[in-house]
């Protein structure tokens, strides 16, 4: 029985600003939901809507709290699941939280960590990919990753002219080992005129993927687009939930807090057949381990982009570790974040009762 669901204001600090076409942030703000039940277990979830991302608004985030928590609070567990909405819904972000909490305690009271609840077989070590930023960074960052033991390297392309970035990732690519693999995110920043000029030159045995390369494609455009490539063509932010069986792509880039939760991931994933990478909205400890459980539940061969937690200067845990290109997920049960000891860790400001 869950006795308690309360929600908890944050605001944690990002290393650098962070520019969007909402203007310049150096903060992320959300909401922390805590749920404990009748044995006195903890279960945590993240709401962090970003609309840029997929989510909804902060505002309509704020106005589905107390109903959420009201759905949740003296149900038993299994009656809690059946309360939350279908998904897609409508405050995926509110919706994520409330799910990722409800299999936080499922897989406590099971002494579980949360990706095995989700899949018995599978490995705590998930590949993840390094960001190395638009092409002024990319010799820097690309070293550092390569010393760190990455073979998947993200690049933000579509920010410069196509001839600067080319002449960059050209020269990237013979610096680079062998073995490093390049996946290309465009966010819709190229026509599909240059699109379609662009992708068939490249190397397919360097690039891993490219992501939302057109601002202005049709589905049966990107379709055609991806008959043309031998690599992945991955859609990200213009994925919509009502399509997704016909995608007309090799691989969907999947985020918890804009898909509603863990297992609508796993439902997509398993419905329609595509390549699936799981990342984050930049989200807090809380959010980025709700996503490397699912990451792990996939048990696929990607690397997911889930290296994120490095971008908060102040969070609820530590970054997880990784090494050599693997994010290693704790072995403790549910999330593996234990507030009862720690209640938070670097946070600036939580409103209501600390965790």
């Amino acid at each position: 029985m869950i006795l308690d669901a309360s929600w908890h204001a944050y605001t944690l600090t990002l290393r650098q600003p962070w520019t969007s076409a909402r203007g310049i942030t150096s903060e992320r703000n959300g909401w922390l939901l805590r749920l404990r039940d009748d044995r006195g277990r903890l279960g945590l979830g993240d709401c962090a809507p970003l609309p840029g991302a997929g989510t909804e608004t902060d505002d309509a985030a704020k106005r589905a709290l107390d109903d959420a928590a009201a759905r949740i609070r003296g149900k038993p567990l299994i009656a809690a699941f059946e309360s939350l909405p279908d998904a897609p819904s409508p405050t995926p972000a509110v919706r994520c939280a409330c799910e990722t909490a409800l299999l936080d305690l499922q897989a406590r009271a099971r002494d579980l960590p949360l990706h095995s609840l989700l899949a018995p077989d599978s490995s705590p070590q998930v590949r993840v990919n390094a960001m190395i930023g638009a092409y002024r960074d990319w010799p820097v960052l690309a070293r550092r990753a390569i010393d760190s033991g990455f073979t998947v390297m993200k690049l933000k392309v579509g920010t410069a002219a196509p001839a600067t970035e080319l002449a960059a990732l050209r020269s990237l690519l013979a610096e680079l080992p062998a073995n490093v693999r390049l996946r290309l995110d465009v966010n819709r920043g190229w026509s599909l005129a240059t699109a379609r000029e662009i992708l068939p030159g490249l190397d397919g045995t360097r690039i891993e993927a490219v992501e939302e390369p057109a601002c202005d494609a049709s589905n049966d455009q990107l379709r055609a687009l991806q008959a043309a490539v031998p690599f992945a063509i991955a859609l990200d932010e213009s994925l919509h939930t009502d399509s997704m069986e016909s995608l007309p792509v090799r691989r969907q880039v999947l985020k918890p807090m804009a898909a509603g939760g863990l297992l609508p991931i796993l439902a997509l994933a398993a419905g329609n057949g595509r390549e699936t990478v799981v990342t984050t909205s930049v989200d807090s400890a809380i959010g980025v381990r709700a996503a490397c459980h699912v990451a792990a539940a996939l048990g696929n061969d990607l690397a997911h982009g889930l290296a994120t937690s490095d971008w908060l200067q102040t969070d609820f845990a530590p970054p997880l570790p990784i090494s050599r290109g693997l994010l290693h997920l704790p072995a403790a049960a549910g999330l593996g974040l234990d507030f009862s000891r720690t209640p938070h860790v670097s946070v600036t400001a939580i409103g209501g009762e600390a965790p």
